[in-house]
């Protein structure tokens, strides 16, 4: 009976492994021979042989193979198991603006990061809004938009900064009660947004606006690259004048106050041809205009000077980004040794301590009057302050 049993475990062990398509015969009921010895254990496979079994040595344990189980895998949808939850837009914004594309170059622009949050905080992608169609929907006293971005079959909405973007008028936008005017065309930015319009402000390159309170509807904003140049208006006819000082102290009738100060850009001079168009008592009503703004205004009799001719704008091209195109402004050739008159404008008294040279390279600025104010081309002497080289015009070649 013992032997049958290893018999009997031999073969689960032995056909376990082979599986389908393999053959293994093992007698478990083999008789035994005379004088109670087994006959000769007979294993059938490639080579058929008989192997005598020493029963005297006790067989190793036997232990079935069992297939280890196969590793468990979660078959359940990952994506459906993660929470996305959608940046909800502003519920009543005030108004919309569209476009595709900065204003002007898109080179002067870094990327700008759109966010889950109007904070800036929870940032969702970096816009680079060069050729790319977007519309802004404008929040009530917020200093940033929910802003809908596509393009290149990718739609993505977020919050956007508006400080330092920069949009362009479709048409003029008005400031001091509709006596001053930005152009049509102008480059904006939008300093603050309210249910009654938008506060822009723009950089010109004649005075410093960023005080002038100019407002602007949605209608009047666009998002839109422009072709071309920036409108710009006749140089001022009829009975002309310059201001005296620094500043222009600008009022909207005669005889009241202040409403706004016309001042230069900083390290610059206010050089603006002065038009009149009236005088009553001690106010004159003038009109002027600077790059982005024209002006009927009234001012001080006494902080004007009349001229005989206007002002003649200084040969100076636009440079790309960052570049005041110094480069590309027009040199001349003094005819002439002369003494210069170091002051802010050629109607005050200045110094004379600086000589120009006959022959001396020279890049002429603003003409007022006989007057051009001049710098060296080829030196690294240059005015201090908000003062000028005014040399005699018909020095210059």
């Amino acid at each position: 009976m013992r032997l049958q049993a290893i018999h009997a475990l031999l073969l689960a062990a032995f056909i376990g492994p082979l599986g389908c398509g393999h053959t293994a015969i093992l007698s478990a009921n083999i008789p035994k021979a005379a004088g109670g010895k087994s006959r000769p254990l007979l294993r059938e496979g490639p080579s058929l042989r008989a192997e005598p079994v020493d029963e005297s040595v006790s067989p190793p344990p036997v232990t079935a193979s069992v297939p280890s189980a196969a590793p468990h895998v979660d078959e359940s949808p990952i994506a459906a198991d993660i929470e996305r939850s959608p940046v909800e837009p502003p519920a009543d914004p005030v108004c919309t603006v569209r476009g595709t594309g900065r204003p002007f170059d898109p080179g002067c622009y870094a990327p700008v990061t759109i966010a889950a949050r109007a904070d800036g905080k929870e940032p969702i992608a970096v816009i680079n809004a060069a050729h790319t169609r977007v519309t802004f929907d404008f929040i009530d006293e917020s200093n940033t938009a929910w802003a809908t971005i596509e393009g290149g079959g990718v739609r993505a909405q977020g919050y956007w900064p508006l400080a330092g973007e920069t949009f362009r008028l479709r048409t003029e936008a008005t400031a001091l009660g509709g006596h001053a005017h930005l152009l049509t065309d102008t480059p904006v930015r939008i300093r603050w947004v309210s249910r009654v319009g938008l506060a822009v402000t723009t950089d010109d390159a004649s005075a410093s606006l960023d005080e002038l309170d100019t407002r602007a509807n949605c209608s009047a904003i666009v998002f839109d690259p422009f072709q071309g140049e920036p409108r710009s208006l006749p140089a001022p006819r009829g009975k002309l004048a310059i201001p005296r000082g620094e500043s222009l102290a600008i009022r909207t009738e005669p005889d009241t106050g202040i409403a706004w100060t016309l001042k230069p850009l900083p390290k610059e001079h206010l050089f603006v041809n002065l038009q009149i168009l009236a005088e009553r008592g001690e106010s004159t009503r003038v009109a002027f205009h600077t790059e982005h703004a024209r002006f009927d205004v009234w001012v001080d009799t006494a902080s004007i000077a009349k001229s005989a001719s206007p002002f003649v704008e200084p040969s100076v091209g636009r440079g790309g980004c960052g570049s005041s195109g110094e480069s590309r402004r027009r040199t001349h050739k003094l005819r002439r040794t002369v003494d210069a008159l170091v002051a802010a404008l050629p109607t005050s008294n200045g110094s004379a301590n600086i000589q120009f040279t006959k022959g001396a390279i020279v890049h002429s600025g603003l003409t007022v009057g006989d007057w051009t104010a001049v710098t060296p081309a080829e030196s690294s002497i240059a005015p201090a302050g908000n003062l000028s080289f005014w040399v005699p015009e018909d020095a210059i070649d």
